[in-house]
């Protein structure tokens, strides 16, 4: 899966969406990607183990 912010504010996992906000892509329009149940739930096994509030995978 491809990360266009590291950061957990675009991905709602309540509603199983992750948002492209419309300066991240190239036709300037953003985007909704939804979510499979299987990603929701490794991002929840994530955000446990985090170290931090802000991202998902940080450096």
């Amino acid at each position: 899966m491809l990360f266009v912010s590291g950061a957990w504010r675009p991905l709602d996992l309540v509603k199983a969406e992750w948002e492209i906000p419309d300066q991240r892509v190239k036709k300037g329009k953003g985007i909704v990607i939804l979510l499979p149940s299987q990603a929701v739930e490794w991002f929840h096994m994530l955000k446990a183990r985090s170290y931090g509030p802000d991202y998902v995978l940080p450096a």
